[in-house]
């Protein structure tokens, strides 16, 4: 790693990435800031949240981004913060944040249907595993040939236990499972990566993010957090309302992905809070 690379928080979104870009750039220190450079994600994107321009913006610069890692072979120029968490906690996450929708430039609607929100869970569960043996790329393809929101249903569970494999490998060019993470780690350095675990973002890790960004007495800011932000009551209310059928908190917790960053008695305690 190359002292003075640019840095790209390049993670799977609900994983505290806005804090971090934030706290970088308050030391002087700009990031990109990403979740997905698979072209075929953004194919498959709905515009529902934001305006065309937003999106069209996000696009070209996740187009150039990629052009410039994968086809000019410049990730040994980079340097890569990659945090992650859990998937059944990610997904509640991201359908939470997915229903916030924007009312004004800065302003959101934090109203929230509890009931409908697990409702609609559930029905992205039976959708995950009804599809299980079907790969993404297929269910990608069937979002833009029809059936979008009953396809992009059965990706999104999928996407915290593939994305080191579809997006981090292929173009950072490391590959987070060819060494043990380590029981009771909070991060990791690969190469040129720094991997943290989200669910214990403390000291240790912001300190390491200090030192891979080479800022002294670095400090993370803390911002858009659901159990402690402006829609805290709301989002605790919504991951307290939360339960999941055995076989697919099997499917989640018994991947690849999971197995190799949390130990049995994380995931036991993962069982625990969200097994209906």
């Amino acid at each position: 790693m190359i002292p003075g690379c640019p840095i790209f928080v390049y993670q799977m979104g609900r994983v505290a990435s806005t804090a971090i870009v934030r706290s970088l750039e308050a030391r002087g220190v700009p990031a990109h800031h990403g979740h997905f450079l698979h072209p075929q994600w953004h194919q498959s994107k709905r515009v529902d949240r934001f305006n065309d321009v937003e999106e069209a913006v996000e696009t070209a610069h996740k187009s150039w981004l990629r052009y410039y890692l994968s086809d000019q072979g410049a990730a040994e120029l980079f340097r890569f913060i990659s945090p992650f968490r859990e998937p059944v906690g990610w997904l509640v996450s991201e359908h939470y944040q997915s229903k916030q929708r924007p009312v004004g430039s800065h302003e959101i609607d934090g109203q929230l249907d509890v009931n409908q929100f697990r409702r609609e869970l559930d029905i992205m569960c039976r959708r995950a595993m009804l599809y299980k043996d079907v790969s993404t790329d297929v269910l990608l393809e069937k979002s833009m040939q029809g059936n979008h929101d009953e396809m992009i249903d059965a990706v999104l569970p999928r996407i915290p236990v593939e994305w080191f494999d579809r997006e981090l490998n292929p173009y950072a060019g490391i590959d987070v499972y060819a060494e043990p993470f380590g029981q009771g780690r909070e991060y990791q350095m690969y190469r040129n990566a720094l991997v943290i675990k989200q669910e214990t973002l403390g000291q240790s890790a912001i300190q390491a993010i200090g030192r891979f960004a080479q800022i002294s007495d670095f400090e993370l800011i803390r911002t858009n957090e659901g159990s402690t932000g402006q829609f805290g009551g709301s989002y605790q209310a919504a991951v307290k309302a939360c339960k999941f059928p055995t076989e697919f908190l099997d499917m989640q917790y018994g991947s690849n992905y999971v197995r190799h960053f949390y130990s049995d008695p994380e995931i036991e305690t993962f069982y625990r809070k969200w097994e209906a």
